[in-house]
């Protein structure tokens, strides 16, 4: 989601593409481990579970990206592991119409993902009753997928939907106008959104959708309020 230069360490590498985690990613699942975790082993090995269901899913969602940037013909991709999910790095200067598909490959992996772990669950719902590790980790899928990948869909810069946006108003107007009208509505959306994630006490996507809203207003202060 946010690219930055932290430094990484290579963990793997996944149908060719490398698999990198920088310090963020640690902070992230120790905040994992906190927010699911509870007392006791068997606490402590559901919050484990879950945090490893949640970095596949942002591994599987981030390779939706580097597969369409492959398709379309910009070459090799990187994913990057970061406190607040993981990014992927690429390179080239696509036209509007690819970087809309790049964009919406994570969210749509992601929802396929979630989708067919519904499927299966409501199949085998009779044989998981009595196997909860499967059972969690299928009920973990689906709802880390299919709220992630709705949340990606939002059109809040940098996230997929936010990206979508901004390269769909480029192409039917001058750029500084899209980026203006990207950015207002990126600001207006995330300030909406983190007032009814505070509401429901949901205190990570809260913070995050405030960051983003900041983000969002120094990138229009700083590109745009120059030019008055």
């Amino acid at each position: 989601m946010f690219a930055t230069n932290a430094p990484k360490k290579l963990l793997f590498s996944s149908f060719g593409v490398p698999v990198y985690a920088d310090a963020g990613a640690a902070i992230l699942l120790v905040v994992l481990l906190v927010l699911w975790g509870g007392s006791g082993p068997a606490a402590i090995l559901t919050a484990g579970l879950i945090a490893a269901v949640a970095f596949f899913s942002i591994v599987a969602h981030e390779l939706g990206h580097a597969f369409a940037v492959r398709k379309l013909g910009y070459g090799r991709s990187e994913i990057v592991l970061s406190g607040f999910g993981g990014y992927c790095k690429w390179f080239g200067n696509p036209t509007n119409g690819h970087r809309i598909r790049i964009a919406l490959a994570g969210p749509a992996v992601s929802l396929a993902l979630g989708g067919g772990a519904l499927v299966l669950w409501f199949a085998l719902r009779g044989l998981l009753s009595g196997i909860a590790p499967i059972r969690l980790a299928l009920t973990a899928t689906i709802w880390i997928n299919l709220v992630w990948g709705v949340f990606n869909l939002l059109p809040i810069h940098p996230m997929d939907g936010g990206q979508a946006l901004r390269a769909w108003l480029a192409s039917r107007m001058p750029w500084r106008r899209a980026l203006d009208l990207s950015l207002k509505i990126s600001i207006g959306v995330a300030v909406v959104t983190a007032v009814v994630a505070l509401t429901q006490s949901w205190i990570f996507a809260t913070v995050l959708l405030a960051w983003m809203a900041f983000r969002n207003y120094n990138e229009r202060e700083s590109v745009l309020g120059r030019a008055g």
